[in-house]
Order: C-alpha cells, then sequence, then structure tokens
C-alpha cells in the first residue's frame, strides 16, 4: 500500500530558468514526481548576466513551480538532475498568503 505524504508546512514559489527546448520537459517532470503541484512556463525571457568575466544576453523561459518548503530539496535535486544549464537558477519563495481552495488542492495534488 502506498503511504500519502503529510504535508504541514508553508507552500512556496519555486523559479527557474530554462533554454525553450527545456522548459515542457523540465515542468511536466516535476509536475509528474509530484514535487510541484502545477508549474507556469512563461516564454521569451530576455536574460542579461556576467558568464565567465563576459555579459551575456538570452531569451529564455521562466519555470514557476507551486509547491511546498518540504518539498524543497527533492525539487531541487529534480531540477538540478534535469537542466541542460551546470549553474541553473534555483530561487525558492516562501508564499505569505494564498487562496485556501488553490491550497487545498495543492495539498490533495502533492499528498497523492
Amino acid at each position: 500500500m502506498k503511504s500519502k505524504k503529510n504535508i504541514t508546512d508553508g507552500p512556496c514559489i519555486a523559479i527557474t530558468t530554462v533554454p525553450e527546448e527545456h522548459a515542457v520537459f523540465l515542468a511536466k517532470k516535476l509536475v509528474e514526481t509530484r514535487v510541484a503541484a502545477c508549474v507556469n512556463i512563461c516564454k521569451n525571457v530576455k536574460s542579461i548576466y556576467i558568464w565567465e568575466g563576459e555579459l551575456k544576453e538570452d531569451t529564455e523561459n521562466i519555470l514557476i513551480a507551486k509547491s511546498f518548503l518540504s518539498l524543497k530539496e527533492k525539487l531541487k535535486s529534480l531540477v538540478l538532475e534535469n537542466h541542460p544549464y551546470d549553474t541553473p537558477e534555483i530561487i525558492f519563495l516562501k508564499i505569505e498568503d494564498i487562496e485556501a481552495k488553490y491550497l487545498y488542492w495543492m495539498k490533495e495534488v502533492l499528498m497523492a
């Protein structure tokens, strides 16, 4: 019998950027493995940054994953294992307030 996860901590948002050709794959991986209840893909975001001493400019997609703090390490590991970059951006933001029905849905999805 499969045991259910017990999620008693707060919700969070995980943000990462990926090249367009990897966005759907990574988003599906996070949802299918139940470390994220939902992942939004924001396309064609311009990123400007310094890499190895040079100014870079790329078009990427932002993934916004809705999860819980207790799943943070699993989510981070999955991103690191499946991300095409050697140094991927992975940012977690604690959610201060969330609509109750959405929170219930998230728990229902991620506790299955």
